[in-house]
């Protein structure tokens, strides 16, 4: 997200989905057990199967786990 700093040093990560991109579906807290970090990742615009579809994809990397707070 052009303009943020997250805990990386770089832009907060955004997941785009197919829909508006100005509504936040969801909020996912990831930590990287390898690279000992942790950061926030904004889920605009997504639908629930797409808001699934990358909770499980982050959870299935070795090392690398979310947390998903949904908006409700």
């Amino acid at each position: 997200l052009e303009g943020t700093i997250s805990g990386d040093g770089q832009g907060i990560d955004v997941w785009l989905g197919s829909g508006d991109p100005r509504q936040i579906a969801a909020l996912l807290c990831t930590a990287d057990l390898t690279k000992r970090d942790a950061e926030l990742k904004l889920l605009l615009g997504c639908t629930v199967a797409e808001v699934q579809a990358v909770t499980n994809f982050t959870n299935r990397c070795a090392g690398f786990k979310g947390l998903l707070v949904p908006r409700s």
